[in-house]
């Protein structure tokens, strides 16, 4: 064994003496890089494997007729015929129809989705995918926001309900 040079030393008997635990911490530090696991693995956003989105035809009444498949099914497809872009943003962001506000467009405007999902993907990531190809193939930018609006809220009287069984 090689005796240590003396800044070596000097840096041992200092740590040793003001930081008792840095041996440990320096050791679990290079302790993944040992073992192979020197990066960990960024998550990327998840996409499809193909998507094809189009205008559909305004005089398409078959399109229209035809199923939609969301791709949650199993499937490994998305297949929306002739839909307006509003709906895509309401399924991909799990929203009501009053919760959406953007151009007229959004509804006027009608297209065909066709994509494949990866095996195994669970319903966030098909949802994940949806946002992402929105993002990428309309350009579309978003943002949540909250409002404050009035409720009307139907309750019963204290005495009771004052309607009659109609025969």
């Amino acid at each position: 064994m090689t005796q240590p040079s003396h800044t070596e030393g000097v840096m041992n008997s200092f740590f040793r003496a003001k930081h008792p635990a840095a041996p440990i911490a320096i050791v679990l530090a290079i302790c993944p890089a040992l073992m192979g696991q020197g990066r960990v693995p960024v998550k990327t956003s998840p996409k499809f494997e193909v998507v094809s989105v189009r205008m559909a035809s305004p005089d398409d009444r078959q399109g229209a007729m035809a199923p939609r498949v969301w791709g949650e099914d199993g499937s490994g497809r998305i297949s929306l015929r002739h839909i307006p872009l509003k709906y895509v943003f309401m399924r991909a962001f799990q929203l009501d129809e009053g919760q959406l506000v953007g151009p007229a467009w959004l509804e006027t405007d009608f297209f065909d989705i066709l994509a494949t999902v990866p095996k195994m993907s669970k319903t966030p990531d098909v949802l994940a995918m949806l946002r992402n190809m929105l993002a990428e193939r309309f350009n579309a930018t978003w943002h949540m926001d909250s409002q404050v609006s009035s409720v009307n809220v139907l309750t019963v009287s204290p005495k009771g309900h004052h309607m009659k069984e109609v025969q």
